[in-house]
């Protein structure tokens, strides 16, 4: 086991908490879940993230579209 000091998030190494929503989620609907995470955990005196892999996904798959127009 290691130290938790040592252990920093991808995406987040400064958070204490990386809350993810998952790329298979839609990009149009507003996500309050992860936020409400995020608020209870800084209320107690911890950091957090939120990671939308969705928006991460739906960009990628816009500049695929993209290049196959361009293409």
């Amino acid at each position: 086991m290691t130290d938790s000091s040592e252990f920093s998030l991808p995406f987040a190494p400064d958070a204490d908490f990386l809350f993810i929503v998952p790329p298979f989620v839609t990009a149009r609907t507003p996500i309050m879940g992860p936020h409400i995470l995020q608020a209870l955990a800084r209320e107690q005196g911890f950091s957090a993230r939120v990671l939308y892999l969705n928006l991460l996904l739906a960009h990628d798959d816009l500049v695929a579209d993209a290049v196959q127009l361009v293409a």
